[in-house]
């Protein structure tokens, strides 16, 4: 944790409470609420919530556990004073997920799929966008935590490429995995936005006319068939378009995202030592448990090679496709998935779909499908979400080719 962010915070009574506004948040997204004061510069009048594991001064600094329930930040971390300076208004903190440990966020409400989960753990940010609370999120992506929920809600959520934003005043999970993201209801806002958020990093190849996309040569078992279904269409009318498809035999999704997680919770362990456990969110708590049994080094050393196999697909192309989620989000409260006839654990199927983004520190794009004809709805309310991958450092040039694949199934007749 940087000093600035650990640094002279104040206890005040009682941050939870909204005064008054809890009408105005029927999903219960946030922690505080303002109305917002617009700025002057390319985003103005763009309202901004911010992820409360985030610094903004004065405002609740919880970071989703108990222990910190009575804390502020006492300074603005700099990717939330990029914003601000470009004229964006700040209406508030969103809740998140015990530490950035879960893939849930309990106690906030799916705005576009009532019943089912958020996603998390930046599910508050999520639910406010989603809901029209707000327009642009800052959230915390350590293995899909932003990309999770925006495929939850139907919206495009973006996790740059590793070190291009400031890291300081933002409560950490894995700092070889953490990243500061954004979500948004349109493309054209997150294309707006992330120059700003990136600054001198804002740089990358512009995009192809005609791309290379990189597919998986076979999908992982727990994959639902109808957003299996979904993608193969996809995949073939980009083909229809004029795109060249290239297809990857890649690491074993779920094998990566055990040693992903093993990884997280070893990085994550020693900021927590001498915490009570009660005073944790609850899935921190519940990985922290199991911290001492993982095998970090062959953890380490699986999540290497992984690497180098991804390293050599988008090497050999200019983004990697693959659906955001592999299966719906479940019902509130349950934490596990269900296809072809077996339950996996919610977090190894969200994080094994994701979190190969954050060990390449490469740039990923959710970006929801709701206005392509003969794809569906096989979310429910929220669309398809398609995931894409770039090179790192090629950050706009993702968003370019996030463009033109929209443009090639703007007139999907399938």
């Amino acid at each position: 944790m940087t000093a600035m962010a650990l640094g002279a915070i104040a206890a005040i009574p009682n941050p939870m409470d909204t005064s008054g506004e809890t009408g105005l948040d029927p999903f219960g997204a946030f922690l505080s609420r303002h109305a917002g004061t617009a700025g002057r510069g390319p985003l103005a009048h763009v309202r901004l919530c911010v992820k409360d594991n985030i610094a903004v001064a004065g405002e609740p600094f919880t970071a989703g556990h108990p222990v910190f329930a009575g804390r502020r930040a006492a300074e603005t971390a700099p990717a939330v004073q990029r914003l601000l300076d470009a004229g964006a208004a700040f209406v508030g903190m969103t809740r998140t997920d015990a530490g950035g440990f879960g893939m849930t966020t309990p106690g906030v409400a799916n705005p576009v799929e009532a019943g089912r989960s958020v996603g998390g753990s930046s599910g508050g940010a999520a639910a406010a966008v989603a809901a029209g609370l707000a327009d642009l999120g800052l959230g915390t992506d350590t293995g899909g935590s932003i990309r999770v929920p925006a495929a939850a809600t139907g919206l495009f959520g973006f996790k740059p490429s590793r070190g291009s934003v400031p890291l300081e005043g933002v409560w950490p999970l894995a700092p070889s995995f953490d990243h500061v993201g954004l979500l948004a209801r349109d493309l054209d806002l997150i294309r707006a936005a992330v120059p700003i958020l990136l600054a001198d990093s804002a740089a990358g190849a512009a995009s192809p006319d005609r791309l290379r996309l990189a597919v998986e040569e076979r999908m992982p078992d727990l994959i639902d068939p109808g957003i299996r279904s979904a993608f193969e269409r996809v995949v073939e009318a980009l083909g229809a378009a004029g795109h060249d498809i290239v297809r990857f035999d890649l690491p074993d999704r779920l094998a990566s995202a055990a040693a992903f997680g093993a990884v997280v919770v070893a990085e994550a362990a020693p900021l927590y030592l001498g915490m009570p456990a009660d005073g944790l969110g609850e899935a921190a708590a519940r990985a922290l448990r199991g911290a001492a049994s993982a095998d970090v080094a062959a953890a380490r050393t699986r999540l290497a090679a992984a690497a180098r196999r991804y390293d050599a697909c988008l090497a050999d192309s200019d983004a990697l496709l693959s659906p955001t989620l592999f299966a719906p989000m479940p019902a509130r409260g349950v934490h596990h998935i269900e296809t072809g006839g077996r339950r996996w654990p919610l977090l190894a199927a969200t994080l094994s779909a994701t979190a190969f983004a954050n060990v390449l520190g490469a740039p990923s794009l959710a970006m929801p499908l709701p206005a392509c004809p003969g794809i569906g709805l096989p979310l429910g309310a929220a669309p398809f979400s398609l995931h894409l991958t770039g090179r790192p450092g090629h950050d706009l040039a993702l968003l370019g080719m996030a463009e033109r694949i929209r443009a090639g199934l703007s007139n999907m007749a399938m």
